[in-house]
């Protein structure tokens, strides 16, 4: 096989290489666009055209080439979005120029293409994943605010349950399908023991007895799916340590009464989580009855202090998850007394009503 072409720059890189279901080869090039070879003719073919800078003179860079299951092309570049092109009658578009240039995925940059076995074309972009649909009219865009480890896609594998293994710039997420278009998010980082957090483009493989492979820039991440399993063990919650003022409680004191007097009445309260796989990836809840009408999120801190609390009962409540999400179901708690001061108890009112000084 003669590589060699007239219309190639010895100092393009090739940036991808795609197999047809006919046997031809497809390469994508840094900066000397689409080609073609059969293997049956020895015939080089260029495809630049249908990807050419809005100059008409550099095409775009290809990171990505895809055949679908109705034998379409689609070409992922780097400044030109997502190229549908059919093979067969040489007709090319953008997809989405219906709606303006390439404003129909969102980003100008591809990185990988996959589709899953109900025909939907899977698009990993610099902006989100975008899944266009198997009727390729309706799309759906998700990025980090809908749960992705991070907006910035890489590469994209599915496993045999149709589930999506996405690798981003910040660990990997794997995806599964809720029904009615809803999406379920449960991503995985180096405490988890990736490689490192950020990969690289197009980088991704799947064996054929069904083991994962996905590159970054500290090697790579390989696994099975199927043995991918979160930790079900529901930890237990505790107060680790509180604080009234500038004293330290000392002992245990969970579940315990303090009555505080009401120039003294700045608390503090540390927590933790009593399951030690990952404890940094440990999320956090509280609530102060008495004073929070809501569970106030606190994510991975494990503190928080309250001040200036108005003589009455109270009872800080915490709970904790483990490193997957699963939460404890008992709380840890603290029951407080905030002692009034005396001018404000009942007999301090029944002298001020009798003139009493």
């Amino acid at each position: 096989m003669n590589f060699d072409h007239q219309d190639i720059s010895l100092q393009s890189l090739v940036r991808t290489i795609y197999e047809d279901r006919q046997g031809n080869l497809w390469f994508g090039y840094n900066n000397a666009g689409l080609y073609k070879y059969d293997p049956e003719t020895n015939v080089f073919e260029s495809y630049r055209h249908i990807h050419l800078r809005p100059d008409g003179r550099q095409p775009y860079l290809i990171l990505a080439i895809y055949e679908d299951q109705s034998g379409i092309l689609w070409i992922g570049t780097d400044g030109g979005g997502l190229i549908r092109f059919n093979p067969a009658n040489q007709v090319y578009n953008k997809y989405g120029s219906n709606v303006g240039g390439n404003r129909g995925i969102g980003s100008p940059r591809v990185n990988d293409i996959n589709e899953d076995i109900d025909g939907n074309l899977l698009v990993g972009t610099s902006n989100g994943l975008v899944i266009i649909h198997n009727d390729r009219e309706t799309v759906h865009h998700y990025n980090e605010k809908n749960g992705l480890a991070n907006s910035f896609i890489y590469a994209i594998e599915i496993d045999r349950f149709n589930n999506y293994w996405v690798s981003t710039n910040r660990g990997l997420s794997h995806i599964k399908k809720q029904g009615n278009d809803r999406l379920s998010f449960r991503n995985y980082d180096a405490e988890d023991g990736l490689q490192s957090n950020e990969f690289n483009t197009g980088c991704s493989f799947q064996t054929i007895n069904g083991e994962f492979l996905f590159g970054g820039i500290n090697g790579y991440t390989s696994f099975y799916p199927e043995q991918v399993k979160d930790n079900p063990t529901v930890p237990v919650m505790t107060i680790t340590h509180f604080q009234i003022g500038e004293e330290i409680i000392k002992g245990n004191p969970n579940k315990a009464k303090y009555e505080i007097d009401y120039d003294d009445n700045s608390l503090t309260f540390e927590f933790a989580s009593l399951e030690y796989t990952n404890p940094g990836k440990h999320r956090y809840k509280y609530k102060m009855d008495g004073f929070d009408e809501e569970w106030i999120t606190s994510g991975f801190r494990r503190f928080t202090t309250y001040t200036n609390l108005d003589a009455g009962d109270y009872v800080f409540r915490v709970k904790g998850t483990n490193n997957d999400g699963i939460w404890s179901t008992e709380e840890a708690n603290i029951y407080v007394k905030i002692i009034p001061p005396i001018w404000q108890t009942p007999w301090a009112y029944i002298g001020f009503g009798h003139g009493v000084t």
